[in-house]
């Protein structure tokens, strides 16, 4: 019972780590980041309206998590925080299944250890609590890592299949886990012979072994050698381009998988002469034997197959003809081939030497791990590796990074973390060190996690790192809904961009174009097709937002589809809200009334933007001496009219308010007494006379030309400062052409 006492308070201590770290922050929400938990959220509110998905709704993803989450929500209630509660459940299973895998594998110590890293993990931190597959996916890797140590603790084939079972219903929610059940399928059946299984060992020990580190070393120092060759001998750009040593630069085409390929095969070659290894006989021989075994072999497929039928025979390929097509088909095209590992690779490198480490922050558990690992080798620590979970280990480096073409972020090459935790943490607590020893690692690793935990649970959530964060996105979203609710506007079609919007406003949306992002970009709909829906279903609201305006800036596909919609937005619609941060976030609620307007107006950055025909003309913002109002802008409609109330923070927190008034050809500023409006644009400022507007020259109207656009501008004081135009009056007037 001694024995017994203090694991079991550290467990405790465990857990309260774990509800603490979770649900400290489990309120905020961030545009830049819940797009995918607004399609799910959203998803499952349409399930349980009796929509299906694949029938009425495109989804690219098995359906497991969607019904999880839709009964869950219909249970407990619908809303974000309630989802996200899902997710915090399903990770306090995976802390328990982790301690139950470690004790299984070893003892208690390891059982406590992997349960403490997976609580500390800055990225589980962040996936539960959040509405996403990540942390279901997490829960069926650890099942069925738990099942497959008891398979080679206690040799009992039924272990086997659970293994492969609850590994293949997670492939029902989301297709990341299948390189990790590939691994483990490709890892059993290899075991089931003991001539197929010397041989597989030998050949994990040869890529575990430290001299793999000199093999690495030769590849890449005989790459470097062939790129400074060719492109010396033969200069030209697409030689340039295509010839690369992968990972040191960027993989970002498609002929650098053949470069890739190319290193591979090198790194191979060298690995054989290196190590001195004989390989044909002994690959030849397992060949045979798997060929010789193949009746087991399909029975252990089939445990795969029961469990995936058992939900997407239902759920999925009864429902739709098109589910093969959504699901399976639809992501074939989202990666390239062995490009996974030189990815991960050159963003280690261009982060640390850009300046960003932070976008390493999920990568530091299995750094630390690595560092203690190379420490105790470099002391001349033997490492005891537990042969089935390093077999694991090597299998899901090579299906995750070389052979399935899936997208080598971290949350979705997850399982192959897992595995990666565990047989580094056997082999470290497997070292007879003495107490002071390992406790000094502890205290050390425990500061490292507190210091990355700490910050971001903190400096993240209010924007003080460089990773994407919509820090006021509880206030725009609840901003809006205010004012939603005060206008009757909840009726009606709304359009968003990011179902995140709609979810939380609780608007009705057509589940056609729930993820417009999947339509574009996995189904590759025609450029028009947002807008055509709008139409055929009578949208009568649009909801533009700063997802839509950081996604376009990186696909010209979906900046073409979005700048589309946006366009058309601006033309036949009407404002009714907007509200925009210097930091580039931005919510804008617009009704569709087929209005066909020259002029338009929103707000970005802070600014009052100008909109002519749907192309932005002029950025404008108020000043009062040396404080300018361009952190935080707030407009909204009065009534139905054509006027808005445009409200203006600084940094400071200082406010001013204006009336701006929309005509056919003009729009109105009356700002109030002793505020400057500053005019940003990129043109040329002229007088009634034609002659250009001098620094610091004092007119009552001028000519603002902006490319092929002609503005006039009046007020009771132009004058040119910096650059910049500076109207001064109780009327400002910008009218497009002569109007105005």
């Amino acid at each position: 019972m001694r024995n017994k006492f203090p694991k079991q308070i550290m467990f405790l201590l465990i857990l309260m780590i774990y509800f603490l770290t979770r649900l400290l922050r489990i309120g905020l929400m961030g545009e830049y980041f819940d797009y995918d938990e607004g399609t799910y959220l959203m998803m499952a509110r349409l399930i349980n309206h009796g929509y299906l998905p694949y029938r009425d709704i495109f989804a690219v993803h098995p359906p497991l998590y969607y019904y999880l989450l839709a009964l869950w929500l219909r249970i407990f209630g619908d809303s974000y925080i309630i989802g996200r509660l899902l997710s915090v459940l399903l990770g306090l299973i995976s802390i328990t299944l982790a301690y139950l895998t470690g004790r299984e594998l070893k003892d208690r110590k390891l059982g406590l250890a992997f349960a403490l890293l997976l609580t500390l993990d800055p990225l589980m931190i962040r996936m539960n609590s959040l509405v996403l597959h990540e942390t279901l996916i997490e829960l069926f890797t650890l099942l069925s890592l738990y099942y497959f140590v008891r398979y080679f603790r206690r040799k009992n084939l039924k272990y086997a299949y659970l293994a492969l079972f609850w590994a293949g219903l997670g492939s029902t929610a989301k297709f990341t886990i299948i390189p990790f059940l590939l691994a483990l399928y490709i890892v059993i059946i290899l075991s089931l012979d003991d001539r197929s299984w010397s041989h597989f060992e030998g050949m994990v020990r040869s890529i575990l072994t430290s001299r793999q580190v000199f093999v690495v070393l030769a590849a890449y120092t005989v790459a470097a050698i062939a790129v400074i060759s060719i492109i010396t001998a033969y200069p030209e750009r697409i030689v340039r381009l295509l010839v690369i040593v992968p990972g040191i630069h960027p993989v970002n085409l498609v002929g650098h998988k053949y470069t890739a390929a190319v290193f591979l095969l090198l790194w191979g070659i060298l690995t054989v002469y290196i190590l001195n290894l004989s390989y044909v006989h002994k690959l030849a021989e397992t060949v045979r034997i798997l060929l010789r075994n193949w009746k087991i072999e399909v029975k252990l497929g089939l445990a795969v197959l029961a469990a995936k039928a058992l939900v997407e025979v239902p759920l999925g390929l009864l429902v739709s003809k098109s589910y093969i097509s959504q699901t399976y088909l639809s992501q074939g095209g989202r990666y390239l081939p062995f490009l996974g590992f030189f990815s991960l690779m050159n963003k280690i490198l261009k982060n640390l030497g850009g300046n960003s480490p932070e976008f390493l922050v999920y990568l530091v558990p299995l750094m630390v791990l690595l560092a203690w690992v190379i420490l105790a080798v470099s002391r001349g620590h033997r490492l005891e590796v537990e042969k089935p979970l390093a077999g694991l280990l090597v299998m899901n480096i090579f299906t995750f990074l070389f052979l399935i073409p899936i997208l080598p972020g971290e949350r979705f090459i997850y399982p192959l973390f897992l595995v990666a935790y565990l047989t580094a943490l056997h082999s470290l607590l497997s070292l007879p060190l003495p107490r002071r020893k390992v406790l000094a690692a502890l205290t050390i690793s425990l500061l490292v996690f507190s210091a990355i935990d700490y910050g971001m649970l903190t400096n993240y959530p209010e924007g003080k790192l460089k990773l994407a964060w919509g820090e006021h996105t509880n206030e725009m979203r609840h901003d809006l809904k205010g004012y939603l609710k005060e206008h009757s506007l909840l009726a009606g079609l709304c359009m968003s961009v990011n179902p995140m919007n709609a979810y939380y406003l609780n608007l009705r949306i057509d589940p056609h174009l729930l993820d417009t992002f999947g339509l574009a970009y996995l189904k590759k709909e025609n450029p028009g097709f947002i807008i055509e829906r709008i139409k055929e279903e009578n949208t009568r609201y649009v909801i533009l937002s700063t997802w839509m305006y950081a996604i376009m800036q990186k696909d010209k596909r979906l900046k073409a589809i979005y700048g589309a919609l946006q366009n058309y937005t601006l033309i036949n619609g009407t404002l009714e809200f907007a509200e925009s941060y210097s930091t580039g976030e931005v919510l804008e609620f617009f009704t569709i009334d087929n209005a066909g307007r020259n002029v338009s107006i929103s707000t970005h950055y802070g600014r009052l933007y100008l909109w002519l025909n749907g192309r932005k003309a002029v950025k404008l913002y108020l000043k009062r001496g040396n404080t300018t109002f361009n952190w935080k802008t707030v407009l909204t409609r009065r009534d139905g009219s054509d006027e808005y109330l445009m409200e203006s923070w600084s940094k400071e927190g200082r406010e001013v308010n204006a009336s701006v008034e929309v005509e056919k050809t003009s729009i109105r500023i009356r700002p109030p007494e002793n505020i400057t409006a500053v005019l940003e644009f990129k043109g040329v400022a002229v007088k009634e006379d034609g002659e250009p507007l001098k620094v610091g020259e004092a007119v009552t109207s001028a000519y603002l030309y902006i490319g092929d656009i002609k503005l006039t501008l009046s007020a009771d004081r132009i004058q040119m400062k910096n650059g910049k135009i500076a109207a001064e009056g109780h009327e400002i007037v910008l009218g497009y052409g002569d109007g105005g």
